[in-house]
């Protein structure tokens, strides 16, 4: 069994990236403080434009859930209508799983990278790298910001549920290989 805690963001003028930028900063500092891994993100309302006006936090313990659901945040932004939420619910399961991916390939291809790289390598004694400008074919992906850069995340369909961890800011990754469904 899964349950979800949905937040809704009300107010259509607010930057909806910012918004879930928070979220996930929250998500990140209540994770690391209780030494977790288990609450994964969903975006209900993801398309090519936006990550949509809504973030799901799943989670198999819902005691785990409504500790979270109350971190100062959350009270904060309903307070001055930025923020709505009903209590948390249980998942219907069988329907598509995906997997919420964060991915450090746009950085890959900027002139910080490249500088970031060559001082990593120059350290290691290894030759740097000559960059040669592409054109490189990305995966479609949204981009939160966080503290020390930005989270891109996208998005991929699942075969089946995994009840594997997931990162700190709720996403899956090379070690993190949990699902979340498809809301």
């Amino acid at each position: 069994m899964r349950y979800a805690f949905l937040v809704q963001f009300c107010d259509p003028r607010s930057d909806v990236f910012l918004l879930a930028s928070r979220c996930h900063q929250v998500l990140h500092g209540f994770q690391c403080h209780n030494n977790l891994r288990a609450i994964g993100v969903a975006y209900p309302r993801w398309n090519l434009r936006t990550l949509g006006d809504s973030i799901a936090f799943i989670c198999h313990d819902k005691g785990l859930l409504q500790q979270f659901s109350q971190q100062p945040l959350f009270p904060q932004m309903k307070k001055i209508n930025k923020f709505a939420w009903g209590d948390i619910a249980l998942i219907q399961e069988g329907g598509p799983e995906v997997q919420y991916f964060r991915t450090q390939k746009p950085d890959k291809y900027t002139q910080a990278w490249l500088e970031k790289d060559s001082r990593r390598r120059e350290k290691r004694g290894v030759e740097s790298r000559k960059y040669i400008p592409q054109i490189q074919l990305l995966e479609h992906y949204h981009s939160v910001k966080k503290r020390n850069g930005y989270l891109h995340i996208h998005r991929s369909f699942a075969n089946q549920v995994t009840q594997g961890q997931f990162s700190s800011y709720g996403l899956s990754g090379e070690m993190n290989s949990g699902t979340v469904p498809l809301l």
